[in-house]
């Protein structure tokens, strides 16, 4: 991994100073600066960092860039070339389909943030799947699509709570608060379970 990065390092090298400018006309010699740039990216992160549990979340994109190396071939295999530029010109309209996703994921979000916000965590609901924030109900809404444990989340939702407030209301002396070892002096949510609602809002979204 080494040498060829070492051989994919050098080339770019000379070209930049054969070419100049002129380099970062053609797409693929961006595509290969790209490339050079993440494997650089990826040795000075293995030289000078020392925290593995970053160097571990970063581990497949570093593997995915190093792979990108095998698509510089298309450029010498002509039979590749028709698939792959078909691929490249339908990546704008690809974007604009993931911007429409993106944006039904945040109003379902907000929805069911404002919906159910204040249940309190029991059964598959707990402190990473729930509604409480938008990022906690973003990446719970992404599980979902994948139809991970869709149904196992909206009966817990159903499920009757014990000793639950019916109409919880925010007080500023005493926000709210998961647990009380987020903060002291918080107030746990604990509101009552969710309506039928539950049942609309998540076949309308799976």
């Amino acid at each position: 991994n080494g040498i060829f990065s070492l051989i994919f390092v050098g080339e770019a090298s000379l070209k930049i100073m054969g070419f100049g400018v002129m380099y970062f006309r053609s797409g693929w010699n961006r595509f290969d600066f790209a490339i050079v740039c993440g494997l650089l990216f990826g040795f000075v992160l293995d030289r000078f960092v020392t925290n593995q549990l970053f160097l571990s979340s970063i581990s497949s994109i570093l593997g995915f860039i190093r792979i990108g190396r095998l698509f510089r071939l298309v450029r010498f295999v002509k039979p590749l070339r028709a698939p792959i530029n078909a691929i490249i010109h339908v990546i704008p309209g690809m974007t604009n389909i993931g911007a429409l996703v993106l944006l039904l994921f945040f109003v379902y979000a907000v929805c069911g943030m404002q919906l159910y916000g204040t249940v309190a965590i029991q059964g598959d609901m707990n402190e990473q799947a729930n509604f409480r924030t938008i990022g906690n109900a973003m990446t719970s809404l992404f599980r979902f699509s994948t139809g991970e444990n869709w149904n196992g989340f909206m009966w817990s939702l159903f499920e009757e709570r014990e000793e639950c407030e019916t109409d919880p209301r925010y007080n500023e002396e005493s926000p709210w608060c998961v647990h009380d070892r987020d903060y002291p002096g918080c107030t746990e949510v604990n509101g009552c379970r969710a309506g039928f609602s539950v049942f609309v809002y998540f076949y309308t979204f799976t």
